[in-house]
């Protein structure tokens, strides 16, 4: 099931990578020195959009500008460090994570409308709905576990998953 955000993620994807060659091909200079120094844009970019769109995920965007943030100063010079110092931030992402996880992992969910964003972790759900209607899966470095057994559809029924560096079972 194609769903838009998963066309805009990779349908933009192919756009800015034919973009990329088609300028490296055409235009003199090195159009890839500036993609490597600008990447951590990407980085700012997605986390403001978990911040945004999924609120419960509030420390997991921030973690991805701040990290984003953080590696795009250095590739523009405005200071020098390794990403290897800054490992340890990983260490407290995770325990961040553990710390604002929100219920139990084996929740069952009943309602038509299922929003589940999972960082760093995993989640089993098990759903059970006369008239499941739409859904939203996020799961990045993580796992999500559905169960729709017990669940009718509606018609016009929709399922957006986003899956990175994790993924997600139905």
């Amino acid at each position: 099931m194609q769903n838009l955000t998963s066309r805009l993620i990779w349908g933009g994807l192919f756009i800015f990578l034919g973009v990329v060659f088609l300028a490296d091909n055409l235009l003199p200079g090195e159009v890839w020195g500036s993609v490597i120094r600008w990447w951590p844009v990407f980085l700012i970019a997605f986390g403001l959009w978990i911040a945004l769109v999924h609120r419960r995920s509030l420390v997991a965007g921030v973690l991805f500008m701040f990290f984003g943030a953080a590696l795009l100063a250095g590739n523009l010079g405005l200071f020098t460090f390794s990403l290897w110092t800054l490992w340890p931030l990983f260490l407290v992402a995770i325990g961040l994570s553990i710390l604002l996880r929100q219920g139990s992992s084996k929740d069952k969910a009943s309602a038509d409308a299922l929003s589940e964003v999972v960082v760093f972790g995993g989640a089993k759900r098990h759903v059970d709905s006369d008239s499941f209607k739409q859904g939203s899966l996020t799961a990045v470095f993580g796992s999500i576990e559905l169960d729709f057994r017990d669940t009718q559809f509606a018609d016009d029924a929709e399922l957006e998953v986003v899956a990175v560096f994790g993924g997600v079972e139905l």
